[in-house]
């Protein structure tokens, strides 16, 4: 009677008779296909999750002196020797499935990714915002920055930098930056431009300059901090604030019996917010522009300017609850955010073993004062 062993996919015979229990293989005809036997179940004994480990094993079952390790020829050892292999493979073939589980990507939904694109354009700011940056900045201090002939770039003259801007010249200088610049706010840059992003030197440190000198009361009239406008984008009389807002966000890690406290980190934020009565209305980035960027339609006398900030000034006081109130409302975004982004980051069946608790630094700094006043109708 012949016996089918299932070997990598073929199928081949050998007669028992000629592998009976005291029969001296050594000699026998067969001698070369036990060793080939013996071989291929080497080499079968490292495919974790190949069921044909075990068949292999069966069919050599008759089989005496296999050289399997740890069977010493006594046909009562086999079957320990063949379980403790087949565990063997069960154990590897559980370490594959797992790796497979760590390295899997949970799907991501396209209108959850887009929402999340857009949040992080609107906070970093678009080309068009970096370009008013730079442009406005460059003609506050005197900078001459113009239009290149050839159209989609600027050319700015940094060796026109006033001597009193010393600190700024030595700032630009750090970066390599001086001399003629021709700039591109949008890619691709072309004709040996520089590519000009929220991130590029020359931006980090014109905004630098500019905020600490107005924000200091070195130089008030390089970036006004409270002014009135009369304009014809609003209809009544509008303040509108410019916030900084900081939070403190707490976080822990359950380690597997308690939780054990994180680092802190700290959370800020700039806020354009519309004073409606005693109450603040937030605006999202396009309608904060809108306002903070309305054409002046006329001139206001320099007494009248000044009792209208005073009377906004005042009102501010009234305005320390709602100002906490909003402070607690981004506190509580600014943690949902961080949660959400904390569980996208997680493997597929792995779950967020942290808590976190986002509160507001009190008192909310108001660094922006713009009064808005309607245009007359004629």
């Amino acid at each position: 009677m012949a016996t089918l062993a299932v070997l990598d996919g073929a199928e081949e015979e050998f007669s028992a008779e000629e592998a009976a229990p005291g029969a001296d293989l050594a000699e026998s005809a067969d001698a070369g296909l036990l060793q080939d036997l013996i071989k291929r179940s080497d080499r079968l004994r490292g495919k974790a999750h190949d069921p044909k480990l075990k068949q292999l094993l069966k069919e050599l079952k008759g089989l005496l002196n296999l050289g399997l390790p740890g069977f010493g020829g006594a046909g009562s050892d086999l079957d320990a020797v063949i379980e403790a292999e087949w565990q063997s493979a069960k154990e590897i073939a559980k370490t594959t499935r797992s790796l497979r589980t760590i390295f899997a990507q949970r799907s991501i939904k396209p209108e959850e990714a887009l929402r999340e694109w857009e949040r992080t354009r609107e906070s970093l700011g678009s080309a068009d915002a970096v370009e008013r940056l730079v442009l406005n900045a460059c003609r506050r201090l005197n900078l001459p920055i113009g239009a290149l002939p050839s159209g989609g770039g600027w050319e700015l003259d940094l060796t026109r930098l006033e001597d009193n801007r010393q600190a700024l010249r030595e700032r630009l200088r750090h970066h390599d930056l001086g001399g003629k610049l021709q700039l591109s706010f949008r890619a691709p840059a072309r004709d040996g431009s520089q590519l000009i992003t929220r991130s590029h030197p020359l931006v980090v440190e014109l905004a630098d300059f500019v905020a600490e000198r107005a924000l200091s009361g070195l130089e008030p009239d390089l970036a006004a901090r409270a002014s009135v406008i009369r304009t014809k984008a609003v209809t009544k009389r509008t303040p509108v604030l410019v916030l900084r807002l900081r939070h403190q966000l707490h976080q822990e890690r359950w380690t597997g019996n308690q939780y054990e406290a994180l680092p802190d980190l700290l959370v800020e934020e700039c806020l354009t917010a519309r004073v409606n009565g005693d109450g603040l209305e937030p605006l999202d980035g396009a309608a904060a522009l809108e306002l903070l960027e309305a054409p002046a339609s006329g001139n206001i006398d320099p007494g009248q300017r000044q009792q209208w900030l005073q009377e906004a000034l005042a009102e501010i006081d009234a305005l320390h609850p709602a100002l906490a109130a909003l402070a607690e409302r981004r506190a509580d975004l600014a943690e949902e955010d961080h949660r959400r982004v904390r569980e996208a980051s997680l493997r597929s069946g792995e779950s967020l073993r942290m808590r976190f608790r986002c509160e507001p630094s009190l008192a909310v700094d108001v660094i922006g004062l713009i009064v808005l006043l309607p245009a007359p109708v004629l």
